[in-house]
């Protein structure tokens, strides 16, 4: 699994929603600038995607300003998209796309009842973007992911080329063919990259759900080390019915050999509810105690009064080292396997899930 990242700890977080500020490049008409015309963008001009990673601002305005130089250059506009704050409420996280970025709701374009006749279409799902992060540690901006892509939509690909055939009737495929074409070929990408897409697609997530979180870092080869993300009602739950926190590692269940954690507790109905999820790079206790420290940032700073977990060593130490004030107790189903496997007296296996589970301590003492 490789990500092309530059940071060592990173986090995606739920947009707030703002008004779009937006450059048009009307003085460059819609073309690229030549190269005896560079004037003032020179220094943006000759830029390629890893001298924009490796790019540095002061603030959101400077990132803005950048993009938008560089957007004018290459004959696109640009306007502000969504941003991400942290659980106190400091900006963290801000997206930039293309001025064409999205398409118009298609709603608008089936009412038979409209009066006015339609104003041109200018959207053309342009994939142009550029996505800044704030880097707590070196205070400054820095770049998550750069799309220089600037494209036609699908659709509109079909209809030119139904046009220079003269009729979709005479093109030899429809346009479900294409979609599929362009479904299986991306689908391919992500099998080679597997890393980058499991990111872009919890970053994605943050547009449906506000309060959907990620964070994952990343090794000095920057391949993905360790993730874990929550979306809005698992974090929800975690703030009711977070007192109790059970997480277990499933070594081994995936094709990457990775450990998975899922961090689970009960409700009010005595319900399993999943609180967040965790891919690690080990079964270490510097992983572990990563994945602790992140999911209490992600659940603003709330400590469980009981952790349950198997008796791995190293969840255990990272436990007492991140929460020492919470009680830790082992799960009763990984004693109760322990015991069905190593206990030789079949009168204690029979008798043991009656002493331990099922009977309370009054009971027990009185035994």
């Amino acid at each position: 699994m490789e990500v092309s990242l530059s940071d060592g700890n990173c986090e995606l977080l739920g947009t707030d929603n703002e008004a779009d500020v937006e450059s048009n490049p009307k003085d460059m008409g819609g073309q690229d600038v030549a190269d005896e015309d560079l004037g003032e963008y020179e220094d943006v001009a000759r830029l390629d995607v890893e001298d924009i990673k490796r790019m540095r601002w002061d603030s959101v305005d400077a990132a803005y300003e950048f993009y938008r130089r560089l957007g004018m250059c290459h004959g696109f506009g640009v306007r502000k998209g969504d941003s991400g704050k942290d659980c106190s409420g400091n900006l963290i996280r801000y997206r930039f796309f293309c001025n064409k970025e999205g398409l118009r709701n298609g709603r608008h374009n089936d009412r038979v009842d409209r009066r006015r006749a339609h104003k041109p279409e200018t959207r053309t799902n342009c994939e142009a973007k550029l996505s800044i992060y704030f880097d707590k540690t070196e205070r400054c901006w820095k770049v998550r992911k750069v799309m220089h892509a600037s494209g036609i939509a699908t659709s509109k690909i079909v209809g030119y080329m139904a046009g220079m055939a003269g009729r979709y009737s005479l093109l030899g495929f429809l346009k479900k063919d294409v979609y599929n074409y362009a479904d299986r070929t991306r689908r391919a990408n992500i099998s080679d990259d597997d890393a980058n897409a499991a990111v872009v697609y919890l970053e994605g997530k943050a547009g449906s759900d506000p309060m959907s979180v990620a964070r994952y870092s990343v090794t000095k080869e920057e391949r993905l080390a360790n993730l874990i993300w929550a979306d809005g009602a698992s974090r929800v739950d975690y703030q009711r019915f977070g007192d109790v926190l059970a997480f277990d590692s499933t070594y081994k269940k995936n094709k990457y050999k990775k450990p998975l954690v899922i961090f689970s507790g009960s409700n009010n109905h005595k319900q399993t509810t999943i609180f967040g999820f965790g891919l690690l790079f080990d079964e270490s206790v510097s992983s572990y105690k990563w994945m602790l420290e992140n999911l209490l940032e992600v659940m603003c700073r709330k400590k469980p009064s009981v952790v349950v977990t198997d008796g791995d060593k190293a969840i255990i130490k990272a436990v007492r080292s991140v929460l020492p004030d919470s009680t830790h107790r082992l799960c009763a189903w990984h004693i109760e396997k322990n015991v069905t496997s190593n206990v030789k007296d079949a009168i204690l296996r029979s008798s043991f899930r009656r002493f331990y589970v099922d009977m309370e301590i009054e009971e027990f003492e009185m035994e």
